[in-house]
């Protein structure tokens, strides 16, 4: 648990505060996620979760790491196809923003205890070069991750979880690798969000974002 100099903890400190005030300015209701596989120096993630940040983990071992440095379970944001089945349930069942990636995160579902209520979220699979061609990275346009919904394999995710009577879906995570930072892709994104929303006619309390803002509805 190496501390980095003081100026640049300084630096680090004074970004998330401006990035705070920035949304402040937009948003009445966000959070911060930080992905700890970004940089996972415990130093950053202790000054990260003081200054109100939430861990952004995209496995196992990385809700294992944001518990030991001290982050609320109800203070993380777990994506990725990296979950284990105990971990997956153990961040719902207390409260944290999960995001489906894969099926079999939602025949998981079923070993919540049925006389609780809960809720996720679902990521989608993004075609940067249709969205947004002039932000995608040549040859990239595909995604791994998520579920599609204009081949109706979103749509039909969905379905499946809300036939947990108990789980209600939340949000959705929408996140690639862009070729720039503009604030055009963000934009685009967002429009692609609204589309699925009016289209399925879903009621979201959240979207998790390209950059992993989250901004609470």
């Amino acid at each position: 648990d190496v501390a980095p100099s003081r100026g640049l903890g300084d630096v680090y400190k004074r970004q998330v505060l401006e990035f705070k005030r920035a949304l402040n300015s937009r948003f009445s209701n966000h959070c911060i996620g930080y992905s700890i596989k970004t940089n996972s120096l415990p130093y950053m993630l202790h000054m990260l979760n003081e200054l109100g940040c939430y861990a952004e983990v995209v496995s196992y071992t990385e809700y294992a790491l944001a518990l030991q440095v001290g982050f609320e379970k109800s203070h993380i944001v777990y994506n990725g196809p990296a979950k284990d089945k105990e971990t997956f349930l153990d961040a719902i069942k207390n409260g944290a923003y999960v995001n489906i990636d894969t099926k079999r995160e939602i025949e998981w579902l079923n070993n919540l205890n049925k006389q609780h209520s809960y809720k996720v979220g679902i990521r989608v699979n993004l075609n940067l070069g249709k969205i947004s061609p002039e932000d995608a990275k040549e040859g990239e346009s595909d995604s791994r991750f998520g579920f599609s919904f204009e081949n109706g394999e979103l749509e039909e995710a969905i379905n499946k979880i809300q036939l947990c009577k108990n789980v209600k879906l939340g949000g959705l995570h929408l996140h690639r690798t862009s070729l720039t930072r503009s604030l055009n892709v963000y934009r685009n994104i967002c429009k692609y969000a609204i589309r699925i929303i009016n289209s399925l006619g879903l009621e979201l309390d959240y979207i998790d974002a390209v950059s992993y803002t989250h901004l609470t509805l």
